[in-house]
């Protein structure tokens, strides 16, 4: 008798109904979402008119706040891009001055990318100049040259220029006083 209860148990769990319910469909939704608009009254859906038009105005706003945001990093981006092409046109030329005659021949002509480390760099001018050695820079003349002058041998800098300006000035006074 034991087993027919038992058999009995197991038939009646798989005769019962699934107790999840199933979503009302769509059409189902939206005639309760009518029937509930109509229960409403005129300040409720004048309510409700305003809660949905509030909406759809945030989420415009937020579409505009978005493509401007888009538009502002991809502006961002555009001179990250020019500065960072700009900061790897002076490391080649500052590489290259003092060697070639023109500097800015290196990035036209070198062999060189934003990879390249600055002794790489240099090993690409270098390599450069031993196919083209008539790009090579002239050597200074000794005996014209200033020896406390050092505008040749400094990147120019605001700073630089400034004490460039001073020891010029510093020149012409000791002259000046010397006479």
């Amino acid at each position: 008798m034991d087993n027919e209860t038992q058999n009995d148990d197991v038939q009646t769990t798989a005769t019962e109904p699934a107790t999840t319910e199933e979503p009302p469909q769509s059409e189902e939704r939206h005639d309760d979402a009518q029937q509930s608009d109509d229960q409403l009254g005129e300040g409720g859906l004048k309510a409700l008119r305003a809660e949905r038009a509030a909406r759809k105005a945030a989420e415009q706003a937020a579409k505009a706040a978005q493509q401007t945001f888009e538009q502002r990093l991809q502006a961002l981006e555009a001179e990250n891009a020019k500065m960072k092409a700009a900061q790897f046109d002076r490391r080649v030329t500052d590489a290259a001055s003092g060697k070639l005659k023109t500097p800015t021949l290196a990035l036209k002509l070198a062999d060189v990318s934003e990879d390249m480390t600055d002794e790489q760099l240099v090993a690409a001018i270098d390599k450069l100049l031993k196919d083209c050695p008539e790009l090579a820079a002239e050597p200074a003349s000794q005996g014209g040259e200033d020896p406390f002058r050092f505008s040749n041998h400094v990147k120019s800098t605001p700073q630089n220029a400034h004490d460039m300006n001073a020891l010029a000035f510093a020149n012409m006074v000791s002259s000046a006083i010397n006479r």
